[in-house]
């Protein structure tokens, strides 16, 4: 009887190490950020949000900016851990490598099942360029739906799925993960693609360094972009800390101040409306 009554208790026990109850709970983003007062950003360069000089190695931008003050209003430290590609930037936040990722990822209901965003902190527009000489679109999007147009893209990144949704029959030219955003347009200046598809911001600075190169094929957005940055999915304390300082950054104008800094004095950013209007 003793016998049968020490297994019991001996089996229980084993049983209770195991139960999700009684397990060693996993350290959340939070804690972790709070334990070690530091933000690992994941990040990939693409103009003007996140640049990094191969020479000294030093960060700019608009999310290096936002994110750099969004760090020292928390008093923590802000390190630029790991470049990852487009195609799957939420691995690292999966395995813990990196606890935000700190670039331009836009929201798509895929990508909401891999990881959390912050609210919008400004938009972008989205727009369909081709060649500055080449006119067979004259301001009609519904034109680049033809096989005989080549589209460039690369892989992961958004434009892709605009083009599944918008233009279906057109032919692709898919660039790696890794590729600079430049590259798409290179693609289309170089003539081995027709149309490249881009938000308004990278595409000035393109524009920029090689004037009467390419133009919109209308000036009417594909999509407006939200601006935000990626969040491990099941942290609400890390999240509501985040928003907490977007907002606070946007209602003392720290975010207008940044836009401003990389617009090169045009209209190519959508800030966020403002939660009010005073009456006069």
């Amino acid at each position: 009887m003793i016998y049968k009554f020490t297994a019991f208790i001996l089996t229980l026990c084993v049983f209770l190490s195991f139960s999700p109850a009684f397990a060693e709970s996993k350290e959340s983003t939070f804690d972790r950020v709070m334990r070690t007062n530091t933000i690992r950003c994941g990040y990939f360069t693409w103009s003007p949000f996140l640049m990094k000089d191969p020479n000294t190695g030093e960060f700019s931008g608009i999310y290096h900016d936002v994110i750099e003050d969004m760090g020292k209003q928390l008093n923590l430290k802000i390190e630029w851990t790991e470049e990852t590609g487009q195609s799957n930037p939420f691995a690292g936040l999966k395995t813990g490598r990196f606890d935000m990722f700190c670039g331009p990822i836009t929201p798509t209901p895929d990508r909401a099942k891999q990881a959390a965003f912050t609210e919008p902190f400004f938009y972008i527009p989205y727009i369909a360029y081709a060649r500055a000489d080449d006119n067979r679109f004259k301001n009609n999007l519904a034109s680049i739906n033809n096989s005989a147009i080549k589209i460039a893209v690369i892989d992961g990144e958004f434009a892709y799925e605009i083009v599944k949704r918008d233009f279906p029959k057109a032919d692709l030219l898919t660039l790696p993960a890794l590729s600079d955003g430049s590259q798409v347009m290179l693609s289309v200046t170089t003539k081995k693609a027709d149309i490249f598809l881009n938000d308004s911001a990278a595409t000035a600075v393109f524009i920029e360094k090689n004037p009467d190169q390419v133009k919109p094929v209308s000036m009417v957005p594909l999509r407006t972009l939200s601006a935000v940055i990626v969040l491990p999915q099941n942290d609400m304390a890390f999240k509501t800390m985040i928003d907490t300082v977007l907002k606070l950054q946007i209602g003392d104008k720290v975010i207008d101040g940044i836009l401003k800094k990389y617009s090169q004095g045009k209209d190519i950013f959508l800030p966020i409306s403002k939660p009010y209007e005073m009456k006069k």
